[in-house]
């Protein structure tokens, strides 16, 4: 078939079945030209092509309606891509991938430089946020950050001026960390002093200063809030002679508190520790006087030991105590297992002996007015089987205490040199016969009771006068009490109260007549007024009636009141 064309020969189609449109030339199965802007399609046997005249305003081949957008040849085996009229991506020659950036430099494998946001290349995990992308700053860096709901995670940072960050959990050779900083490691090597010094590789973590020299520092700094910490070495200038320390924060500058010398000397609070253990503590500003603390468990709550020198005053001291609890004072004891103790005497001879060249005593002080004195025990066989004490009391007298099993009184030395014994003071033997009662006088107090206590609280007593006589265990009291009451009294038990000496433990509630201003008697069946002695123990005197009835508070009364009065009575 001869060749087929159109008006202008603008449409061929030639006999061996090639097409031209536009063109007057028929080389390719298909060409197609577009009113002398160049050709922009040619179909071969095995290729389409297009011309490679185009820019990125122009590119070569476009979309309908959007001549601005398309891909172009841009030089030599060079491919090229744009929107909007931009150069958007190259792939070059040699295989290197270019979107944004400098066209004319040298790419890299991979360059990326962002057009919008400083975002040079992005990716999401969901519609949230950015999971990661790159970002180019201003000047001279770059940053990668990973994203996480609109929060940076990671951010690397190409300026050194900048900081580098990681606000997620960071794993070393682990792939769930559970902390901010998880590293693992399998080192097999046993750990002894020559295998590990001064190898990295059986180090979990390797911190170099490669600078060194007298002073310098590889150190670990610490911050919680506006507080800073440090740890690590510190060199000496020499050879293997670097010190670990640990500072805390001193406020504008930090403060030593821990240092391990490289000969092994360990110093609290100094620098420079002459012994195996040194604890510097600085008493200038009145701070505590304790200069150590050995807790019996982790918390401040447990048995304390705690001690050290004082501000003023030249001693030091031990204190054995426990925070939280009534009084906190806990006991201290020495040698429990076995041992003497010597006060001034290196060798002792007993659990406790004092050498001295002066006038040697023991001093016992106790300065919450309370005994002081010495304890002493006889133990047979894990059973306390005899008990003394030589005591000081806070009124002067020494009291002499005597037990088997506890300790009781035995025997008191007043302030008048007098012996005296509840028991009896005895000559030769226990016998009766042979026993010395001692005698004392003296002022006591008489005060009303009332055993209602809203009774009690209403009774004020406005004169009290009192003397006693006691020969043995015979008991002689005298006094005057004037009270006045008010309100009506309940019918409850009334009497005396603070007689100077308790009742016998035989007493049998013996009464006797007794007779208060005022008192015409209570009404029927109640009698005339007497007065119970006291009882076992009790420093107390209830009034009854002759009639053996209690109670009086009522029948007494309200208003003001007046006994003068003398009994007698056998005290334990």
């Amino acid at each position: 078939m001869a060749n087929l064309s159109n008006i202008n020969n603008k449409f061929i189609v030639t006999d061996g079945g090639h097409v031209s449109i536009g063109a007057t030339t028929t080389t390719y199965p298909l060409t197609v030209e577009s009113g002398g802007i160049g050709t922009v399609l040619r179909a071969g046997t095995a290729f389409v092509s297009i011309d490679s005249v185009g820019t990125a305003a122009s590119p070569s081949l476009i979309f309908n309606g959007d001549s601005n957008t398309g891909i172009w040849r841009a030089a030599s085996d060079t491919l090229a891509f744009s929107t909007a009229g931009t150069e958007r991506m190259r792939v070059w020659s040699g295989g290197m991938i270019q979107i944004g950036g400098d066209v004319t430099a040298t790419p890299e494998l991979l360059t990326l430089q962002a057009y919008t946001r400083n975002e040079a290349f992005s990716g999401k995990y969901s519609a949230s946020g950015y999971l990661w992308f790159l970002r180019n700053e201003t000047g001279p860096s770059g940053r990668f950050q990973l994203y996480n709901a609109g929060s940076t995670t990671i951010n690397l940072e190409g300026n050194t001026t900048r900081d580098n960050y990681i606000l997620g959990d960071l794993g070393i050779g682990n792939t769930s960390p559970t902390a901010k900083l998880t590293i693992d490691n399998s080192i097999s090597t046993a750990y002894s002093t020559t295998s590990y010094a001064g190898t990295p590789a059986f180090s979990m973590v390797y911190l170099n200063n490669t600078h060194g020299g007298s002073n310098t520092a590889s150190l670990i700094n610490f911050r919680a809030g506006s507080g800073d910490g440090v740890l690590g070495f510190v060199e000496g200038g020499g050879t293997n002679d670097a010190d670990f320390i640990i500072q805390t924060d001193g406020g504008i500058n930090g403060i030593e508190r821990f240092r391990i010398l490289n000969n092994g000397n360990v110093g609290i609070g100094t620098t420079e520790p002459p012994a195996a253990l040194t604890v510097a503590h600085d008493l200038s500003n009145g701070g505590d006087a304790t200069g150590f603390r050995l807790n019996a468990a982790s918390d401040q709550s447990s048995n304390t030991l705690f001690g050290g020198p004082v501000s003023s005053g030249d001693y030091a001291f031990f204190q054995s105590y426990k925070e939280g609890v009534s009084a906190g004072v806990r006991n201290l004891s020495l040698q429990p297992i076995g041992g003497n103790v010597g006060i001034g005497d290196p060798d002792p001879a007993y659990r406790l002996s004092v050498t001295g060249s002066l006038d040697e005593r023991v001093q016992i002080n106790s300065t919450a007015n309370k005994t002081a004195g010495i304890y002493m025990r006889v133990i047979s066989g894990g059973t306390l089987v005899g008990t003394g004490t030589i005591a000081t009391q806070n009124d002067g007298n020494m009291k002499f205490f005597t037990g088997t099993s506890g300790e009781a009184v035995a025997m008191t030395l007043d302030t008048d040199g007098r012996l005296q014994d509840t028991a009896g003071i005895y000559l030769g033997s226990n016998n009766n016969n042979q026993l010395l009662n001692y005698y004392k006088e003296d002022t006591w107090t008489p005060q009303i009771y009332y055993q209602n206590g809203t009774d009690q609280l209403a009774s004020q007593n406005t004169t009290q006068t009192g003397l006693y006589t006691k020969i043995g265990n015979t008991v002689l009291v005298q006094f005057r009490l004037i009270w006045t009451i008010t309100g009506t009294p309940a019918v409850d038990n009334i009497g005396i109260k603070n007689l100077p000496w308790q009742g016998h433990a035989t007493n049998a509630f013996a009464e006797i007549p007794c007779f208060i201003k005022n008192y015409t008697g209570g009404p029927s069946p109640r009698g005339n007024l007497t007065l119970t002695l006291p009882t076992a123990n009790q420093t107390l005197a209830l009034f009854n009636d002759t009639n053996f009835i209690g109670n009086m508070g009522n029948a007494i009364g309200t208003g003001t009141h007046e006994i003068r009065f003398s009994f007698t009575y056998l005290t334990n």
